[in-house]
């Protein structure tokens, strides 16, 4: 991936390359203690750190300079013209550093006890993260800066005469997120082994989530120098000089789940199973905003808001099998996904763009800003028909499966045209479809699979608290869906081993929210090969791995952006370059 900076055009353009490249090391231990045949306990640890000096991102559809998303001011200040996802460059004003590091460590202690009756099961684990990442935040700030100018036509002084156009060149600037959290989590359960028909699962489950998670704090405070004396008696922040933006939140969110199922077999190939699951959840969240992104002026605070719900899920599923190797089922589940409390959308200023209530306004006029800081919990019905089947004496299997989701207050995040966003409730969805999987071995050495799949996901009730309309596409949800995966194994000798495997995989289009609600973001279909080539030697293995070998550039998603995102000027998540590479494995 490269980049290209030009803060002005007399100095050319300077191409800086393997932008996004990052450096990831860690590793994991695991120790199985067995005091006897019937209780064993399993400590494990793992942990990892990545670093990286830049984000894999695609500037598209248009970029500062080409007159298309906010003013730009004349004079030689340009960026090159309109760029498409189609390589992995990105173009940025000046070569302010950006990436980060991701550190993190799980922790777990798995116990089993087996009895006459069945088997006792304990997991325990901790996880710890951090992240802290840096982006360049030139163009908004560029833009902030100009809308205001020319919005209340700032009188620059006889020194600096012409209004927004003598302002000078852009003005490098960057913004910076830091995430610290820690989740502990327990399950305990208890498997039945009885003789007879009947069996049964039975147990509970906690888990604590807390810190500066799903919302960060923006640490160090995003500051331009001379930010108040450009911008002097039209927008200046109370909270802090030349504060463009900062932000700190915590959160706290708790599950307590008790669950269960049991089984019933009245004949061999019949059995029926019936679950169920109750659970209780609680989150919390404080912080504030402040800054000219955040409408100038004092702070914006969030106090401590809190949610708790409870609530049963079940589950039916009846299997009959048609022989030992075929049969069909039927699964009738329902799930969901908790509410939350999240940072208010701050009210934000016309003169920067950064305008919140009108882009609520936009989205239905009866929303306010305190709508934003919450939202509830969703939840689904699956129901499922399929088949699982072996053919030519078990080198072959097709599995099959049709389902039909009925969606209830589905969660969708929703970006404003003032570069913020929230979670909205966005009313009723439905999503009906099938997938296909075969997988065989034709002849010893050689093994292949391909799988399809497909998927209609539309609103099918409209909210006042979204702009997706009655039949528009849920997010993020893809069409049509396909894999292919090959594989040849052949031993060399006693102690040697070749395995050689490609893979294809294939995503169909999708839509995404962005700050301009009423018109989402179609991401276009893509394709992606890997291979690899590999020695193994049973506790050694060398490969030769190539990833996205046709490199093809993927548009993975919108990216939420840490600077607010300028209009006419996404960045879109993409995949990784085509890599070429060696893998050394080792197993004690």
């Amino acid at each position: 991936m490269a980049q290209t900076c030009t803060p002005l055009a007399t100095s050319g353009i300077t191409t800086v390359n393997n932008v996004g490249a990052t450096d990831t090391y860690g590793g994991a231990a695991e120790l199985t203690i067995k005091f006897n045949d019937s209780f064993s306990v399993m400590p494990r640890i793992m942990t990892q750190r990545s670093t990286y000096n830049g984000f894999p991102l695609a500037d598209f559809p248009s970029m500062p300079g080409n007159g298309i998303g906010y003013p730009v001011p004349s004079g030689p200040y340009t960026l090159p013209t309109a760029m498409t996802p189609t390589d992995f460059t990105q173009a940025r004003w000046f070569n302010v550093p950006e990436g980060g590091f991701d550190t993190w460590g799980l922790y777990s202690v798995a116990m089993h006890l087996k009895t006459g009756y069945g088997e006792f099961v304990s997991s325990s684990s901790y996880f710890s993260r951090k992240v802290f990442e840096t982006e360049d935040e030139t163009d908004f700030v560029w833009a902030a800066i100009t809308s205001n100018c020319n919005a209340a036509a700032v009188a620059l002084g006889p020194s600096q005469p012409g209004g927004c156009a003598a302002l000078g060149a852009p003005q490098p600037g960057s913004i910076s997120e830091a995430k610290n959290y820690q989740q502990f989590a327990q399950e305990v359960r208890f498997v039945s082994a009885l003789e007879g028909p009947v069996q049964f699962v039975a147990g509970a489950f906690y888990s604590d989530l807390h810190g500066s998670v799903p919302f960060a704090g923006y640490y160090p405070p995003a500051v331009v120098p001379n930010l108040d004396a450009t911008l002097a008696g039209v927008q200046i922040s109370a909270a802090a000089p030349d504060l463009i933006f900062a932000q700190d939140f915590n959160s706290d969110y708790k599950e307590s789940a008790l669950f269960g199922q049991v089984s019933y077999r009245p004949i061999d190939p019949l059995k029926f199973t019936v679950g169920l699951r109750w659970y209780h959840d609680t989150g919390s969240s404080y912080g504030y905003e402040a800054g000219l992104a955040a409408g100038g002026g004092p702070s914006v605070i969030s106090p401590t808001a809190t949610t708790s719900e409870n609530g049963i899920n079940p589950k039916y599923e009846v299997y009959y099998h048609l022989t030992p190797n075929d049969m069909v089922y039927v699964n009738v589940a329902k799930g969901f996904r908790p509410g939350g409390v999240v940072p208010i959308v701050p009210a934000g200023t016309p003169n920067t763009g950064t305008d919140c209530v009108a882009a609520l306004q936009a989205v239905d006029p009866a929303i306010t800003l305190a709508d934003t800081r919450s939202y509830r919990s969703d939840s689904l019905w699956n129901y499922e028909l399929g088949t699982k089947t072996s053919w030519l004496q078990n080198r072959m299997t097709i599995d099959a499966a049709v389902f039909d989701i009925r969606w209830s207050n589905i969660q969708q995040e929703i970006l404003l045209s003032c570069g913020f966003q929230y979670r909205a409730n966005a009313g009723a969805a439905e999503s009906k479809g099938g997938e296909l999987e075969l997988r065989a071995r034709p002849v010893e050495p050689l093994e292949f699979s391909v799988g399809l799949g497909y998927q209609d996901a539309k609103i099918t009730q409209a909210s006042s608290f979204s702009p997706q309309p009655l039949g528009s596409p849920v997010y993020d949800v893809p069409n049509w869906t396909g894999n292919g995966s090959l594989t040849y194994t052949k031993p060399i000798n006693s102690n040697w081993t070749f395995v050689g495997s490609g893979d294809y995989s294939y995503m169909g289009r999708s839509y995404s929210g962005n700050n301009n609600p009423a018109n989402p973001r179609e991401r276009g279909s893509y394709r992606l090969v890997d291979a690899r080539l590999a020695l193994d030697c049973g506790k050694m293995e060398y490969a030769l791995v190539g990833k996205n070998l046709t490199n093809d550039i993927a548009n993975l998603g919108d990216n939420r952006s840490l600077a607010a995102e300028v209009p006419g000027r996404p960045r879109l998540a993409i995949n990784q370059p085509r890599t070429i590479g060696v893998e050394v494995r080792a197993s004690f």
